[in-house]
């Protein structure tokens, strides 16, 4: 259970749940580039759903963090604890180029769907929102790097102030137990 007496994880225990997503991609597309077109298509088709896993699990996690900020900012005297950014330096392109790879990485998906599969796909509106919404989340706290209590985060512009913790923490706390992110992408629509 989540207690803020002591102040405010900075990752209440998101982070044991991921890997970098632009390893893992680029790890299945060398992977892929071995095989003959026939064979290509077979291993895209097996590990479709695994992409989609994947990239679902980052965009969940980028709504986690933002929704995790959002608790915080209730609490906005509490000290974030365990911050790894603070006072570091911050350089803007790599601070957002994770997300942007899976920005980038949706619209390479959907035309190798479309040329292993023949299958179409269109990026859900809501992972457009939650990347644009992260990549401002990371831009405005300037990589967290002055962050030291709750006060000092910052929300993207278009996120809504959450009036108390009672429905998302519960599945915060669910995220950090199961390491299963789905639940933040339905959940943000509750800051929007």
């Amino acid at each position: 259970m989540i207690n803020f007496e002591e102040g405010i994880e900075f990752d209440p225990g998101f982070t044991i749940h991921l890997s970098l997503i632009s390893r893992d991609i680029e790890s299945f597309y060398y992977n892929l580039s071995g095989y003959a077109f026939a064979q290509k298509k077979q291993q895209f088709k097996a590990y479709n759903a695994k992409l989609l896993r994947l990239v679902e699990r980052n965009i969940g996690f980028y709504a986690a963090c933002i929704l995790w900020a959002d608790i915080a900012k209730i609490y906005p005297d509490k000290l974030i604890l365990n911050n790894i950014c603070f006072g570091g330096e911050y350089s803007e392109e790599e601070n957002v180029a994770e997300v942007q790879f899976v920005r980038n990485y949706l619209q390479q998906y959907a035309k190798d769907l479309k040329y292993y599969t023949g299958q179409n796909w269109q990026v859900p509106e809501l992972y457009n929102t939650i990347l644009n919404d992260y990549e401002e989340f990371l831009k405005v706290n300037e990589g967290f790097i002055k962050v030291s209590k709750a006060a000092d985060l910052k929300l993207p512009a278009g996120v809504k102030q959450l009036k108390d913790d009672k429905e998302i923490l519960p599945l915060i706390e669910k995220v950090v137990e199961t390491g299963n992110f789905k639940p933040m992408l339905e959940a943000y629509s509750m800051v929007k």
